[in-house]
């Protein structure tokens, strides 16, 4: 821990000569890394804007608890359910998996608008199917079961009924 307090304290940091106003910070996940957003959140957060995209911390640093999530993107793939407590279920080929139809899903949030889920269900390209407003949503953005309605939804607008 020591050696990335040390690492950030004397390579993070601003060339306000240069111009530089903001401080962003690519694809935090690791301990290590938390450790060292908190530290430059600390020494730079109240002056300038920090950006962190993609980071994937958990827990939340409490240096981070007040950040809004401004611009995210989640590709998800949807497939069918399957049932682990089937007997008759068996584990698909791998030239099975190959061919089956997904569905292809984007989560995202574009400030300052709302989280949209848009949905490719058919390879011709994706279309929006729902939108959440930001204060329905959580930190992590609208919960999974609401983006499973909206694919269904989707593919019952494309498919009818199944």
């Amino acid at each position: 821990i020591s050696s990335v307090v040390r690492a950030v304290s004397a390579n993070g940091k601003l060339n306000e000569e240069a111009g530089e106003d903001v401080l962003i910070i690519l694809s935090p996940t690791s301990p290590e890394e938390m450790i060292a957003v908190r530290g430059l959140v600390d020494k730079y957060g109240d002056d300038r804007p920090v950006i962190v995209v993609n980071g994937q911390f958990d827990p939340m640093p409490r240096e981070l608890i007040g950040a809004e999530v401004v611009y995210s993107i989640s590709p998800l793939i949807a497939r069918s359910a399957r049932n682990p407590n089937n007997p008759m279920r068996r584990e698909p080929t791998e030239q099975e998996e190959e061919e089956e139809d997904v569905t292809k899903v984007v989560v995202m949030r574009r400030y300052p608008g709302n989280w949209e889920v848009f949905v490719d269900v058919d390879g011709n390209g994706f279309e929006l199917a729902d939108t959440m407003p930001v204060n329905g949503a959580g930190r992590a953005g609208p919960p999974m079961d609401w983006v499973a309605g909206c694919v269904k939804r989707q593919m019952q607008q494309k498919f009818g009924n199944f």
